[in-house]
């Protein structure tokens, strides 16, 4: 892209958003087997409408018609930032569409007058990693153990890990070398924490935003 609409914004790096999972845009359908999602890449895309599932990748990066799409991340949340091209006939919430615009999860947007409603969502992906030989030996947030090398920990962006071991090797006895002290909320810095996977919004209900 020749200009970046994230800056705006203050448009924090690609990798911290993308750590924390990706903005998708879900089709209306009462039938969720037959929804379609379209992930927007961490380093955006350009969209313009189509029948079928809402939107589609614009051929041309130039196109007038085309909505670009860019995630970004401010003060700790996510946000879908859309520039609008010259031509575009972009519905957002019912009401025509501003030429730039942060989008939230449970946002609607029509990208033309025929084209089906599409919902935004983001679907987060917990921070676990695998403990490498850099995390041997620091403490676990909660409990205060040591963290070993191998396990699985919740890493959150402020550096602070705690242990999460898988839930099978929890159940159906947890022996005592088995731990699991991951939180929804980060005793370091006190910022929510994802512990399972799933949409921000629930993905929608019905063809509606939840």
């Amino acid at each position: 892209m020749s200009r970046s609409p994230g800056s705006a914004l203050e448009r924090a790096s690609l990798r911290s958003v993308a750590a924390r999972g990706a903005f998708h845009l879900l089709s209306c359908a009462a039938d969720r087997s037959d929804r379609s999602v379209l992930p927007i890449p961490a380093g955006g895309v350009g969209l313009v409408g189509c029948a079928s599932s809402g939107a589609r990748a614009a051929r041309d990066a130039h196109d007038p018609r085309a909505v670009t799409c860019e995630p970004l991340a401010r003060h700790g949340q996510v946000l879908l930032l859309i520039a609008c091209g010259a031509r575009a006939q972009l519905e957002l919430n019912g009401l025509p569409a501003p030429r730039v615009a942060a989008l939230r999860p449970g946002d609607e947007l029509r990208l033309g007058p025929a084209a089906p409603l599409l919902f935004v969502d983001f679907y987060r992906e917990p921070p676990f990693v695998i403990a490498g030989p850099e995390h041997a030996g620091r403490q676990c947030q909660l409990c205060r153990g040591p963290i070993e090398a191998g396990r699985r920990v919740l890493a959150c962006d402020c550096g602070a890990l705690t242990h999460a071991d898988p839930r099978e090797e929890r159940e159906p006895a947890p022996g005592p070398e088995s731990l699991d002290c991951a939180l929804r909320t980060c005793t370091g810095c006190s910022r929510e924490l994802v512990t399972e996977a799933g949409y921000v919004r629930g993905g929608g209900a019905d063809g509606r935003p939840s």
